[in-house]
């Protein structure tokens, strides 16, 4: 006789950071949702803020009342992050159901002494914890949380691979930023490194530009896609370093903008630097880079070090090392080569069945779906 089929889990997914157009945690957060619904053994209901934000602590309290009565009929909670502990504390404590939170990372870091004591009151008792890296994960452990705490790192959400986009697509793509007219021997042979992203100082941006590119050749041009409070301090360190020419912010750019990019730029640069409180949890476009057979330059700091792996999808520099950098950057820009392995690496380890496989596994001893 077989089997009686096993009912669905039931998941009630809050989320405050949910969407497309925002940074890697509202990306992740978006990308989450659609894979839990998606999986056979799970039925998911979500209650999400799709604002911005600013806005988003606000949620945080207003969405109690509704993940209270909610939550319960279902199996486990999930909770995107620590900011909406409170209301895990309420429905673990009178529902007595099974608690899960990703852990981002400046979500358990932030130096506001209120938020602190926050998270000691709320956050600690949980069943399960989900950082995002070993970084992350190191993080948590002062907390002194009660339940499992299991590493799982973002899966590659976005493929921007395109090998039918040409190098000519790029020279049209900066020449609508008034980037074509460089210097005659940066025409005969230009190589372009790229970093995406916020314009923050733990990503190391403005290190770079200082001690960097001052060593590398004059052929070769640093592309920054991004915008953020780093913009105006940038653009006077390239004026210092007299840098116009080779360094050049694009601000926000499209995601067709950032595919081309992505698929015709020569490397990718991640230079992060350590700043105390503002952690890098993992590191999702340096993963896409890989994934579009760049050759991925990262500082082995915070997160990153789960997200490049070295000899398989690109290589870990020391961060504040310019020789060391230099050194790395000048083999490739005397030759640059795509990185096919790495995207055949990447595509296998960050996706969304393992995520989804572990985070099954980690409950599946102790989550039993709700009976009526």
């Amino acid at each position: 006789m077989s089997d009686r089929p096993q009912a669905p889990l039931k998941v009630l997914i809050i989320s405050r950071a949910c969407r497309l157009s925002g940074g890697g945690m509202e990306r992740f957060g978006h990308d989450f949702i659609q894979a839990f619904q998606q999986h056979p053994a799970l039925l998911v209901e979500t209650i999400c803020h799709r604002g911005s934000r600013s806005t988003s602590p606000l949620f945080s309290l207003l969405v109690i009342p509704r993940a209270f009565w909610q939550s319960r009929q279902v199996d486990v909670v999930h909770l995107g992050d620590p900011m909406l502990s409170l209301a895990g504390w309420l429905i673990k404590t009178i529902w007595r159901k099974k608690i899960a939170v990703t852990v981002h990372g400046l979500d358990i870091t932030y130096p506001n002494a209120f938020y602190q004591i926050y998270l000691r009151l709320f956050l600690r008792s949980f069943d399960y914890y989900f950082p995002i890296s070993a970084a992350v994960a190191n993080c948590l452990q002062p907390f002194r949380v009660s339940g499992q705490a299991k590493v799982i790192n973002p899966p590659l959400s976005v493929d921007y691979f395109d090998p039918s986009i040409k190098r000519e697509q790029l020279y049209q793509l900066l020449g609508r930023y008034n980037l074509n007219q460089a210097s005659p021997p940066a025409l005969l042979a230009p190589a372009y490194l790229l970093t995406t992203g916020r314009l923050v100082t733990r990503k190391g941006h403005a290190w770079f530009i200082s001690h960097v590119m001052p060593l590398l050749p004059s052929h070769v041009h640093y592309l920054v896609a991004g915008t953020g409070p780093a913009e105006s301090s940038l653009r006077h360190l390239i004026q210092t370093h007299h840098l116009n020419d080779r360094v050049h912010l694009l601000g926000r750019v499209s995601d067709d903008a950032l595919r081309i990019l992505y698929n015709t730029v020569d490397a990718y640069v991640q230079p992060n630097v350590p700043v105390k409180n503002d952690l890098e949890g993992f590191g999702l476009v340096v993963i896409e880079a890989a994934a579009c057979q760049l050759p991925v330059f990262s500082a082995a700091v915070d997160g990153l070090p789960d997200a490049i792996i070295p000899g398989k999808n690109g290589q870990l520099l020391p961060p504040n090392n310019a020789t060391a950098w230099q050194a790395a950057l000048q083999p490739l820009i005397a030759s640059p080569q795509p990185s096919p392995l790495a995207r055949k690496f990447t595509l296998r380890h960050y996706t969304w069945s393992a995520y989804l496989r572990s985070w099954l596994d980690t409950l599946s001893n102790t989550a039993t779906p709700h009976r009526r």
